[in-house]
């Protein structure tokens, strides 16, 4: 019970209550109308004081924190957990409650301050002894409270409501600013019902918000084209995964050769030179043909058809001119000869020269297969680094697609989770409204009872 309001502003006038129901009503001069009245005479202000000295937020704009008020303290009598105490508070230190009284019953006791000699806790600890000692919540332990619970001020507004804010405009509402899943949950909470229903209907409400944007930007613009389809992404990822595999067991079998580089340079070295010993050769093939078609060419004028031809027109040649016919076709002979034997060095010397660069040609190639087989057993280090860097962004795609698809995934089946999980609450709820019959029904009896006393139709209280 609330006994007293005053505070140390003179121009305050305390404000008595006493057991039962007390009326504040504003005087009216004798023969006023009925729109002649006292506006301003402070009803409004007195609720703003009953919220400000249990726990309201004193912001800013707060009239207790106006140049008129701030320095003023406001205090009032009040019965908590069947003791009386006193309770104060001031616009100049909104977060700071002083009490006095037996506190030794309070979940979280004040503590003294040495300077004022007074017994002070924070207003959020004011807010939760209220709570826990008038409506039995449970004192939140910080980021483990849950997010849509009852909370002290919510429910306290009921009971106190703001006709400024749009307290009387609705039953279930307390203020026009009020979210529904708080009053739901309040009013579950102070018919006795399960709350926590209500408070994971919104849980839920706040995964299907995200869910249906989610799934809005999946169909379109840059997260569209980024997350793409679940069965697109499963067919990347999976041929990713054989590319990251590919190279992860090249590198388990890679072997760094240390002198990579100087047996590479060696091989291309004897690339080259075995194609300019072909070259070579090639111009020797030519030249031998050329040779042996002169060889064969090379012989000597036969002379006896000239004899012929001279006996032929009647004519004899002397002895002396036989004679140098003689000379002649021994010099010719003599001149071929040396000609074939010249001939037959030169192809002997190509014939050599071709057999040498042959000889050459496999004792070069020989070694070239032997570097080949060292490089091909494993490679040189920057090949080697150069391979794990590339298998390092293979890894890194194929956790970026697996990533992807699981949110690809999640997005295309939450729809379906989330209408189970509402299917599950509202089974829940049903079932809470069966095992809570007997609270429901004293509920709506005494809804009834208070309806009929004050209207000629009484109203009715219908909980689903």
């Amino acid at each position: 019970m609330i006994h007293e309001f005053g505070s140390d502003l003179k121009s305050f006038k305390t404000l008595t209550f006493k057991p039962g129901l007390n009326v504040l009503l504003a005087d009216k001069s004798e023969g006023a109308n009925d729109r002649q009245s006292r506006n301003g005479a402070g009803k409004t202000s007195f609720i703003e004081l009953v919220h400000f000295l249990f726990g309201a937020d004193a912001r800013k704009d707060s009239i207790f924190r106006s140049e008129a008020l701030t320095e003023w303290t406001f205090n009032v009598a009040v019965d908590i957990a069947g003791k009386g105490i006193s309770v104060e508070r001031s616009g100049a230190k909104p977060s700071r409650i002083v009490v006095n009284g037996p506190l030794g019953s309070w979940p979280i006791p004040p503590q003294l301050e040495g300077k004022s000699g007074l017994y002070e806790l924070s207003n959020e600890s004011w807010k939760a002894n209220l709570g826990h000692l008038w409506f039995g919540l449970p004192i939140s332990a910080g980021n483990e409270a849950e997010r849509f619970q009852p909370s002290f001020r919510s429910l306290f507004s009921y009971f106190v409501r703001r006709q400024n804010s749009g307290g009387f405009q609705q039953p279930m509402q307390h203020s026009g600013m009020q979210q529904a899943w708080d009053q739901q949950v309040s009013i579950s909470y102070l018919l006795g019902l399960d709350w926590s229903i209500p408070g994971r209907f919104q849980e839920l409400r706040a995964q299907e918000k995200v869910a249906q944007e989610l799934r809005k930007a999946a169909r379109s613009g840059d997260l569209g084209r980024f997350f793409g389809k679940a069965a697109d992404l499963r067919t990347k990822l999976t041929v990713a995964e054989a590319r990251a595999t590919r190279l992860r067991q090249q590198l388990e079998s890679f072997e760094v050769v240390p002198e990579y580089k100087s047996l590479e340079r060696e091989a291309n070295e004897i690339t080259r030179e075995i194609d300019s010993m072909n070259v070579e050769n090639v111009i020797d093939g030519d030249l031998l043909q050329q040779l042996r078609a002169s060889l064969s060419d090379e012989d000597a004028p036969d002379l006896g058809d000239v004899t012929k031809l001279y006996a032929g027109a009647g004519v004899v040649l002397p002895d002396m001119v036989r004679r140098r016919f003689d000379e002649v076709e021994r010099f010719h002979r003599s001149i071929i000869e040396n000609r074939r034997a010249h001939l037959a060095a030169e192809i002997a010397s190509a014939e050599a020269r071709v057999a040498e660069r042959d000889q050459r040609t496999t004792e070069r190639d020989r070694r070239r297969r032997q570097i080949m087989g060292v490089l091909n057993s494993g490679g040189a280090l920057e090949h080697y680094v150069s391979l794990r860097e590339e298998a390092g962004r293979a890894e890194a795609e194929v956790e970026g697609l697996r990533q992807r698809l699981e949110t690809a995934e999640r997005i295309e089946s939450t729809k379906a989770e989330l209408d189970i999980e509402r299917a599950n609450l509202s089974k829940a709820l049903r079932d809470d409204i069966h095992e809570r019959a007997d609270i429901i029904r004293e509920a709506i009896l005494a809804f009834e009872a208070l309806s009929e006393s004050l209207y000629e139709k009484a109203g009715s209280l219908t909980i689903s």
